[in-house]
């Protein structure tokens, strides 16, 4: 599989969804971030990686090593839109909290917003 992403930094935990289940990270030279998750399909863990734009929109869920691909195609599409779904919601309050974050440090860096 040639794939040119690279991920870059895991996130923060301050940004991060509490009581997630998986990791965020950087996309390198990209606006969006990757989710790495474990699909649960008949008992078995199945490790995945979502791309999510900057509008918070899954862009591909994708399996992560040669057995995950091999049961991709046997989960149920129903299954992969609950996961996208509770990916794209918890998006929503990761770049919430990376636009917080990121203007706690502008602000601190101008003089205003002193913790």
């Amino acid at each position: 599989m040639d794939d040119s992403r690279r991920l870059v930094a895991s996130l923060p935990h301050s940004v991060a969804v509490p009581f997630s289940l998986g990791c965020w990270y950087r996309v390198h030279q990209s606006d969006s971030l990757f989710y790495v998750f474990t699909l649960m399909q008949g008992g078995i863990l199945v490790p995945c990686g979502a791309e999510i734009a900057q509008n918070g929109k899954v862009i591909e869920i994708i399996p992560l090593g040669s057995h995950a691909r091999q049961i991709m195609g046997r989960i149920p599409q129903g299954l992969i839109q609950v996961y996208i779904r509770r990916i794209e919601s918890a998006a929503a309050t990761v770049f919430a909290g990376i636009a917080r974050d990121s203007g706690d440090r502008d602000a601190d860096a101008s003089g205003w917003g002193e913790r």
